[in-house]
């Protein structure tokens, strides 16, 4: 999952024009995704989607690399006494999604 390289590797030594430019392609594609929330749950403002969006693409970009360790951190986390600190990404990123879109939609507009 690349977006989980974004700030910390792909951005790194590169050109503002190559990160201008990179950004305002990803912005666009956000944004479609952003429709398509609010076509989804309508009850969302435009800030709240945002918002949103702007959460998962923080909580993603965390959870992968956890989630999908070094071999030898993968070695380690394989042993029962350490099962606890296995991370799915699926199961952790819709967690993260449920608790910050119920916050959104509780607080008021």
């Amino acid at each position: 999952m690349l977006i989980s390289s974004l700030s910390s590797v792909l951005e790194r030594n590169v050109g503002a024009d190559s990160v201008a430019d990179f950004k305002r392609t990803f912005h666009g594609l956000i944004l479609g995704s952003g429709e398509a929330l609010r076509c989804a749950i309508p009850d969302l403002s435009i800030y709240q989607v945002g918002a949103l969006l702007h959460f998962l693409g923080l909580s993603i970009a965390g959870t992968w690399p956890s989630a999908n360790p070094v071999p030898a951190v993968a070695e380690v986390l394989a042993r029962e006494e350490f099962s606890s600190m296995r991370v799915d990404f699926e199961a952790t990123l819709c967690a993260h999604a449920r608790v910050v879109l119920r916050g959104l939609l509780a607080e008021p507009t």
